[in-house]
């Protein structure tokens, strides 16, 4: 890699992701039941950790877009509601598997950086 400040992001990323595991990787069944947030809606862990999957596939096809010269998001975006619905599309998930959607998605944006 030629870059030396791209080297910088993906070694960054890529020890993030360690990081994250091992933490993620240490939690109790009842450690994933933890509440972290309570408005505008009670997130646990769990809950938390499908907003780690979800943000991290979002944001890679938001900077793709925008690299690609799209407009990004909308001014009226809803935050709320993007995370209400990915919440309920995750929410059958255990914690397990959405820590292997969150290497598998990250693996991909090292994976795009590399490129």
């Amino acid at each position: 890699m030629d870059n030396p400040r791209l080297a910088e992001i993906i070694a960054k990323l890529d020890k993030g992701a360690r990081k994250t595991n091992e933490i993620l990787g240490a939690l109790t069944p009842e450690q994933w039941q933890h509440v972290v947030y309570d408005e505008p809606t009670v997130w646990t862990m769990r809950d938390l950790l499908a907003h780690f999957v979800s943000a991290e596939a979002s944001l890679l096809k938001l900077a793709q877009d925008i690299a690609a010269g799209g407009a990004g998001l909308p001014e009226d975006f809803d935050y709320d509601a993007f995370n209400a619905e990915e919440q309920a599309r995750l929410r059958d998930q255990s914690p397990q598997e959405l820590l292997r959607a969150l290497n598998a998605a990250r693996q991909i944006v090292l994976a795009r950086l590399a490129n």
